[in-house]
């Protein structure tokens, strides 16, 4: 299959099957004939002698790939059992393991371990990230706070916090100013550096290795333009349309193969709204992407 598929309207066990189930200790009357299923018979609970009951939202997601675990969550409902199978077995945990019990030989392989665990929490905490913030935009209470600030600072400290994984990728990350340093607008830095590192993490998922992404911050007639300029495969009609939808996976495959909640772009446009802005998307003369995000240069009431 190639495609993700979230069934919304689910059929829920009847309470009293429910509680009797429960009371029963058995899970499904899948497993209390003695059937294991796609799980695997090697697969216990972790917590000992602690027992719940609920209908189930089954959710069978790839090793490493959390997008449909987060779609399910939205689906669940009080009382709701989430349960989570894995297309194969994953091997995630294996290198913390050999580094514990010193399985590895010499420190050359001891750092390619260490820099593999690294990168995985790096990805991992980016997608809570984006899972957290978005959560917190759909329920309404985040908080806007806008106040002064350098808005070329702001910019600034987003590039930094993405850059090492350029480098790691080996692209450029450059940046263009063409606003004073002495510009301070009242806005949410914060929220401005949550969209902008949702973008040029966007870029750097499809950027070819050694093509240069260029952050650009300029000046126009009442607002000031913030674009982030790749050299990727673009994007195209049908993707438009839904491109700053939640949990859209573009037709376009990252360069390294890397995972995606489907939401960064999303989060991008909702901050910028937020902001009293916009995010637009247009194809970048010569090949590529062009995200421009514009903010008022005075503040909206």
């Amino acid at each position: 299959m190639n495609r993700n598929v979230v069934v919304r309207e689910i059929d829920r066990a009847d309470p009293a099957v429910i509680k009797g189930l429960g009371v029963a200790g058995t899970a499904t009357v899948h497993e209390a004939i003695g059937r294991v299923g796609f799980a695997g018979a090697d697969l216990r609970p972790i917590q000992q002698d602690v027992r719940i009951a609920g209908s189930a939202v089954t959710v069978l997601s790839h090793p490493g790939d959390n997008i449909m675990i987060h779609a399910a969550v939205e689906v669940c409902q009080d009382g709701d059992v989430l349960v989570v199978v894995n297309t194969a077995p994953s091997t995630h945990g294996m290198f913390g393991e050999l580094l514990a019990t010193g399985k590895y030989k010499g420190e050359a392989m001891g750092r390619d371990y260490a820099g593999i665990i690294n990168r995985e929490a790096e990805r991992l905490s980016h997608l809570i990230d984006n899972v957290l913030d978005f959560a917190r935009l759909e329920r309404s209470v985040e908080a806007y706070e806008f106040a002064p600030v350098s808005i070329r600072e702001t910019v600034d400290h987003a590039v930094e916090v993405c850059q090492p994984r350029a480098e790691r990728q080996a692209i450029p990350l450059l940046i263009q100013h063409e606003v004073e340093a002495t510009e301070c607008p009242r806005i949410d830095a914060r929220a401005l550096e949550i969209a902008l590192i949702n973008l040029i993490d966007n870029a750097l998922k499809y950027a070819p290795k050694s093509d240069q992404i260029i952050v650009n911050l300029s000046r126009e007639a009442g607002y000031f333009k913030l674009g982030v300029l790749d050299r990727g495969p673009g994007i195209n009609e049908a993707d438009r349309k839904r491109l700053f939808q939640r949990y859209v996976r573009l037709s376009a495959r990252p360069t390294s193969g890397e995972s995606s909640t489907g939401l960064g772009l999303s989060i991008a446009k909702q901050l910028a709204d937020a902001m009293h802005g916009s995010l637009a998307y247009e194809p970048r003369p010569g090949g590529g992407s062009v995200f421009a995000f514009e903010m008022p240069t005075r503040p909206v009431s």
